[in-house]
């Protein structure tokens, strides 16, 4: 029987797009590290029966479709405890009792102001420009003066992030070597030239002949003949003409050739890059804060003169009225105060001490490890674990 495959088989979020950055708002923010978290936590456990058989069906939608189950399922529930984590109050002011009284007026009270227009008014005004007016403007002038001085020192510390670096290579290729030598047609003519001439001197040769008749047995006298030879034989070669030749020909009859084959598929590399260490950036300032200083001095006050020559000017305005004005106002229902109380302050013998002391103990509490987790590993992975 196959196992389900793991969750990094299925989805990684390290690499690339994870539950908690398709799940959205509220997690727009630290999507992409819950993402690594989980999958640093959960990705080698085998998923879960009905997922191993939603991405073996529907591969391209099976992540948003888990998505939308995990959104469906916990996500009221989630929001309600990741805005209760960021809730924000004083220790202080709950220590020193406070009380606030709201009051609220709602109007009730409906009034109908009903005007009917039944006069008239006809204005006429007549205007006589006699006066000439001369104006006289001198600016002032100002001299600006901005000096800075650079005191703050920055020093930023960077630290890239580690990784480690798992290589694995899956030769698949297959490699044929097809190799044909070279012919060589060797042709060797040896050509004699020289003349060889052989003289040889004989040794001296001298014959004696006598006859040996002591202690002879009668009748068997004979003659004998006895050679000596003195010296010794000489044989002198001599060479005379050309000297010989020899002619050797090599002729390459067909080249050689080689030849080489890859069949099969090509060869896996994979590459596994998993942090080891988190990258930092600290920014540290030293020194006394930069100065800027601003100056403005007048150089000369401006000033402004008006001048008008000529007669005064006339202006005749004539108003008559005619018939009179009705308003006529109504009112109906009654406005009312609501009063709202609420008291703030020492609750029972709760000191500011244990308020901070509490304070500690809700930030140091990691949600993610303690809720959301562990609740993803119960809906999407195998039930042991």
């Amino acid at each position: 029987m196959t196992p389900n495959p793991k969750m990094n088989d299925c989805w990684n979020g390290i690499t690339g797009v994870g539950i908690f950055q398709k799940l959205g708002a509220p997690f727009n923010t630290v999507g992409k590290a819950a993402d690594i978290a989980y999958t640093a936590r959960s990705g080698q456990k085998y998923v879960a029966d009905w997922v191993a058989e939603l991405f073996s069906t529907a591969p391209d939608t099976a992540l948003e479709t888990i998505a939308e189950a995990v959104a469906s399922l916990y996500m009221p529930d989630w929001a309600k405890i990741l805005e209760a984590m960021s809730e924000e109050y004083n220790p202080i002011h709950n220590y020193d009792r406070t009380t606030t009284v709201t009051v609220t007026t709602v109007p009730g009270v409906t009034e109908t102001k009903t005007t009917q227009f039944g006069h008239s008014v006809e204005e006429e005004e007549n205007e006589q420009k006699n006066q000439i007016l001369t104006k006289e403007i001198t600016p002032a002038t100002i001299e600006v003066e901005e000096t800075m001085e650079k005191n703050l020192v920055e020093e930023v510390a960077e630290t890239v992030p580690g990784y480690s670096k798992d290589t694995s290579t899956k030769n698949n290729q297959v490699k044929t070597k097809e190799t044909t030598p070279a012919t060589l047609e060797v042709e060797e003519t040896a050509q004699k030239n020289q003349k060889e001439t052989v003289t040889e001197t004989p040794s001296n040769r001298t014959s004696t002949k006598s006859v040996m008749a002591y202690d002879a047995p009668a009748g068997t006298w004979s003659p004998q003949e006895q050679t000596v030879d003195s010296g010794s034989t000489a044989t002198a070669t001599e060479y005379s003409g050309n000297p010989d030749t020899t002619t050797r020909t090599e002729t390459v009859g067909a080249n050689g050739s080689e030849t080489e084959q890859y069949s099969g598929d090509a060869d896996e590399v994979n590459e596994v890059y998993t942090p080891t260490t988190d990258g930092s950036r600290t920014t540290t300032y030293s020194g006394q804060p930069d100065k800027k200083t601003h100056t403005e001095t007048v150089g000369t006050a401006g000033s402004e003169k008006e001048t008008y020559s000529g007669n005064p000017d006339n202006r005749t305005k004539t108003v008559s009225n005619a018939g009179q004005d009705t308003e006529t106002t109504s009112k109906t229902g009654s406005d009312t105060q609501e009063y709202e109380e609420q008291s703030s302050g020492n609750i029972g013998v709760t000191t500011t001490q244990q308020m901070l002391q509490a304070e500690l103990a809700l930030r140091s509490y990691n949600v993610f490890e303690r809720i959301f987790f562990p609740q993803l590993d119960e809906f999407l992975t195998l039930y042991f674990y």
